[in-house]
């Protein structure tokens, strides 16, 4: 599923009762042009504010679900793990 003009879901996948992943692509980059740096100050706190607020994610909530979000670059090279713990949307 296109999310935007840069980033696709690929596919999502539970991991026992207690962790959900979430598997993106970068649709125009390679790992060495991802700035790690700007994805923990821009897109982590954006990940984490979702989980919190959003009424779609309040069943996983309820249920103290970690949420990880992996993302690839174009050529399916890891580049970084986003998880989004209990302790950080029950804050």
């Amino acid at each position: 599923m296109q999310v935007d003009e840069f980033t696709r879901l690929d596919s999502a996948s539970a991991k026992g009762v207690t962790n959900f992943t979430y598997y993106y692509s970068l649709l125009n980059l390679e790992k060495s042009e991802v700035d790690l740096e700007s994805v923990d100050e821009i897109i982590r706190p954006g990940i984490i504010e979702n989980v919190t607020n959003s009424p779609e994610l309040k069943i996983y909530r309820d249920n103290n679900i970690t949420m990880d979000y992996k993302y690839y670059d174009k050529n399916g090279e890891f580049v970084t793990l986003i998880s989004v713990t209990p302790e950080l949307y029950n804050n």
